[in-house]
């Protein structure tokens, strides 16, 4: 299939067929994830999107964790998504995962939202997994490189009202919203700089610190403080921040007390850590409603961990 124009009927049936296990041939897992890449160039970095909405954080390679999902907070139409990345990577079936959602948001553009995450790149896809399950399924380059072309355009981050929600966190180099908004996101992740920053920082402990923000021990973006978020807020008429990035272990967890928290996805996250996923419905600035969900009795094997340096 060397179109990149699919109608409703079309995607109806290849979202039947991908819920069902079944594996778009190569050329349909390209021509999808061209056309995706095509539409999501002309999105802003910033994507407004009016609640309520569900925020899903990070999936990594979980078809079984995507089902939850969708199981407990509704399905697509009825309800709004909007997903904060790691979709890919440490599980076991991440070309499925991004097959359903690239058809997903294909579908359903204004219902499915994509934000891209720090393993949305080619330096996590070739360490941690997604290149070699692609070349595993498909004996060939083309499905891996059409879904790096997506990567390299998804949006940034959205805000529902005066709720911002992204992967990572805060930038030192990022004041306003403005600045966000007019970052050149068109690139792989640098190994430094405020585009890493907005997809690996992570806030710092609880406790007092004159530091605003500091290098994160991730080795990757920063440290913010309660200080530096209140700053943030304030300067950008928000008043909360809902991330990804991080394993909690009740899927949902208040970070900075009304002003920021993480969702996770993932229950059971590489198999061993017997934890919680979870999604948020957020109903209104303020009004959060949280699902987590365990582990189905019947899921995906992890393949063996890789290494951990680059946490979550």
């Amino acid at each position: 299939m060397s179109r990149a124009q699919f109608s409703d009927n079309e995607l109806d049936e290849l979202l039947a067929g991908v819920r069902e296990g079944k594996q778009l041939h190569v050329d349909v897992l390209s021509a999808a994830a061209g056309a995706l890449e095509a539409k999501m160039i002309a999105v802003a970095n910033v994507v407004d999107i009016a609640p309520p909405v569900a925020v899903v954080g990070d999936v990594h390679g979980s078809v079984s964790a995507l089902r939850e999902v969708f199981a407990v907070a509704g399905p697509l139409p009825d309800i709004s998504y909007v997903f904060l990345g790691a979709y890919v990577n440490r599980g076991p079936a991440s070309v499925a995962v991004m097959a359903e959602l690239i058809l997903c948001a294909l579908r359903w553009p204004a219902r499915c939202t994509l934000l891209r995450s720090g393993h949305e790149t080619r330096a996590a896809a070739e360490l941690y997994g997604l290149r070699d399950e692609c070349m595993d399924l498909y004996g060939d380059e083309g499905p891996y490189e059409a879904l790096l072309g997506v990567f390299n355009v998804l949006p940034i981050a959205a805000t529902l009202g005066s709720v911002l929600v992204l992967h990572g966190g805060l930038s030192p180099s990022i004041e306003s919203l403005d600045q966000l908004a007019a970052l050149d996101r068109f690139m792989e992740i640098p190994p430094e700089g405020a585009l890493t920053d907005l997809m690996w920082s992570m806030p710092a402990s609880r406790e007092p610190s004159d530091a605003a923000f500091s290098l994160s021990p991730r080795g990757l973006g920063y440290t913010y403080s309660e200080a530096a978020l209140d700053t943030f807020l304030a300067a950008n008429s928000l008043t909360t921040v809902i991330t990804g990035n991080s394993l909690v272990h009740l899927g949902f967890a208040e970070i900075f007390p009304s002003k920021l928290y993480t969702v996770w996805s993932v229950p059971n996250y590489l198999g061993r850590c017997g934890n919680l996923g979870a999604v948020v419905h957020v109903l209104a600035p303020g009004a959060f409603v949280p699902i987590a969900f365990p582990a189905p009795s019947h899921h995906e094997p992890w393949p063996v961990a890789r290494d951990l340096h680059i946490f979550e």
